[in-house]
């Protein structure tokens, strides 16, 4: 019964110790690194897989408009009295403007003042369904003048002040799409490129805003309004005759004022008018006017003002503008006309550097290292006591080493008479080494900017100095030794600068791939002592840098470089390798070949 027991109990517990066993055997297997299949090899190479599902993409990440219509203009907060004035439907019919600018204050109980520019102009204007400030916009436009609102009351003005805002960031950036202290650890010979092929630009968009906002300025302006210089005198004109009012009529039919409307007389301080003209005396006008009756063309000098006094403030004021790099804020004084052309011009460049993309880059590379290290090597001796005697095998260049045998090897020594007479050592090994680089970065750049996006890592290695003295004897004295920790960048840095068009993006774009390619033993001599190995990696570079238009959405393929470096290292018999059967035992083969496959696909797509 115990022992029936002990059976029946110790089955579970064996078949409970073989499937762990078996279950930490497949998750072993299961996370054991494994190269890709062809199949996904070929779905990277066709990009598939090219854009990555992300919340930038499936609009989680979203941003809005602060205002709406003008991206660029300080829109007035404007309070109307009567928000809820019924649209005014109106006709005027060469009515005067000041008049209609009261009528219209009046109606909407607003608070407005007219300069005196504006006195003695008319309008023709008919119009339905506008609100007062549309009205006042159409009214005031086509005499050429604006409105500034401050605190309530409407300023009629012929330059008003508008305020715009542009946000395109600083000038005199510089950079370049490949930084060395980015590829470079310690110095400039460690780098990951081994070259630096830099792209510097300079940031000049306020300097061209500067220059377009001094011609745009003058547009519209007065040429009464900001001189400052004395009277000057106009050159003589012929006249041919006098309008009612006492005006020029010029030879060509244009009008000369020459005089102001007559001040009312002044009574003395006894209200006793000024004496009339005696009989005999000749007016001055009378003869100007007798002159001109007779038909003859006389030539008058007309005096101007000797300053702009009789201008009032609005008009004698002259038009400028004042700019904030750093707040991006631009202040305008300027016409009516100006301020539209100012505004289109900024709002252009505000969307221009506000346009961005999305780059998203497939990269593929495949490095394959195979190496094929076979061969036989012979060597036997005759007994001198024989008939003959001698010495016979085959040995090649590079010679197999019986104690440091790799794949599959025989080794045999036959020894009659504790004599080592022949020896026979054969070796076939063949090794395969695969580096592969899947990557898919994305990148968001604006306008005329440059974005990069790097994922290096440092690759670390020994390097071992040793100090020596010769002395007077000749003799070598080893001194201190010193190991240093070295490293190389390897990884992928991919930069570009791109330039948005309507359908198009021109672009400058900078690839570089460094990856671990194989490794070289350096051995250092210490004296008499071993010598101290180190082991440097090698990497393989592939660098792209090019300057290339793309369409929205399209794939394209670039690099799609294939690279073969083949080693050959044979050493044979001529004349034994010939003998059937027998070739690979006289012949000695130690070669390598390494094959890189570099594919990169690039999409950009608004974003």
């Amino acid at each position: 019964m115990i022992t029936k027991r002990y059976t029946t109990g110790f089955l579970p517990v064996l078949s409970l110790t073989l499937g762990l066993l078996m279950t930490s055997c497949s998750n072993y297997y299961m996370d054991e690194v494994r190269a890709p299949t062809e199949q996904e090899l070929e779905d990277a190479r066709a990009g598939k897989t090219l854009r990555p599902r992300t919340f930038l993409r499936e609009g989680v990440f979203h941003m809005q408009r602060v205002q709406r219509g003008s991206t660029v203009r300080v829109r007035d907060e404007i309070r109307l009295k009567k928000p809820n004035l019924p649209p005014f439907d109106v006709a005027y019919i060469a009515r005067d403007i000041e008049s209609v600018l009261l009528e219209l204050a009046n109606t909407a109980g607003e608070s407005i003042i007219v300069p005196q520019g504006l006195r003695g102009r008319q309008i023709t204007l008919v119009h339905s369904g506008a609100g007062f400030q549309e009205m006042l916009n159409l009214v005031l436009s086509k005499a050429g003048y604006h409105y500034n609102y401050v605190e309530g009351i409407w300023y009629v003005t012929r330059y008003p002040i508008r305020n715009y805002i542009l946000e395109i960031g600083q000038s005199n950036r510089k950079g370049g799409l490949i930084a060395k202290t980015e590829l470079a650890a310690d110095s400039a010979t460690t780098n990951a490129s081994g070259t630096d092929i830099s792209t510097e630009y300079s940031d000049t968009v306020w300097a061209q805003v500067k220059a377009t906002m001094d011609e745009f300025i003058n547009v519209g302006k007065s040429e009464l309004s900001g001189s400052s210089s004395g009277g000057t005198t106009a050159a003589p004109i012929e006249a041919k005759g006098l309008t009612g009012s006492g005006d020029l009529v010029a030879s060509d039919g244009s009008t000369v004022k020459i005089q102001e409307e007559p001040a009312p007389q002044q009574t003395s301080s006894n209200d006793i008018l000024p004496p009339p003209t005696l009989e005999g005396d000749v007016d001055e006008e009378e003869q100007i006017m007798a002159g001109l009756n007779s038909g003859d063309v006389q030539s008058f000098e007309i005096t101007r003002p000797d300053n702009n006094n009789n201008l009032v403030a609005e008009e004698n004021a002259d038009t400028w503008y004042k700019l904030t790099e750093s707040a991006g804020l631009i202040t305008v004084r300027a016409a009516p006309e100006a301020h539209r052309l100012i505004e289109e011009y900024l709002d252009q460049v505000q969307s221009a550097s506000h346009r961005q993309v999305v780059v998203e880059a497939r990269i593929v590379a495949l490095i394959r290292d195979k190496t094929t290290d076979r061969g036989f090597q012979l060597s036997g001796v005759i007994d001198k006591d024989s008939i003959f005697s001698g010495a016979f095998g085959f040995t090649p260049a590079s010679q197999l080493d019986a104690t440091a045998l790799q794949g599959g090897h025989l080794n045999l020594t036959a020894s009659p008479n504790n004599t080592k007479d022949l020896t026979a050592i054969m070796q076939s090994l063949s090794t395969l080494g695969d580096v592969y680089t899947l990557s898919s970065p994305s990148l968001l750049a604006r306008n005329n900017q440059m974005s990069r996006v790097s994922v290096t890592r440092q690759l670390g290695y020994v390097e071992t100095e040793v100090e020596t003295a010769t002395g007077a004897n000749a003799e070598v004295s080893i001194g201190a030794r010193t190991d240093r920790a070295k490293f190389k960048n390897a990884g992928t840095v991919m930069s570009i600068m791109p330039f948005i068009g309507k359908s198009k993006v021109q672009m400058r774009f900078r690839l570089s791939v460094a990856t671990k390619s194989s490794e070289t033993k350096v051995n250092t001599s210490i004296g008499d002592a071993a010598p101290v190995e180190n082991t440097v990696p090698n990497l393989a570079n592939n660098i792209i840098d090019q300057d290339m238009v793309l369409e929205f959405g399209r794939v394209y393929a670039i690099g799609g470089l294939i690279e073969t470096s083949t080693t050959i290292n044979d050493s044979y018999d001529p004349t034994l390798n010939q003998l059937p059967g027998l070739g690979e035992v006289f012949s000695r083969a130690n070669n390598n070949k390494q094959d890189t496959e570099f594919i990169v696909l690039i999409r950009v797509s608004r974003a």
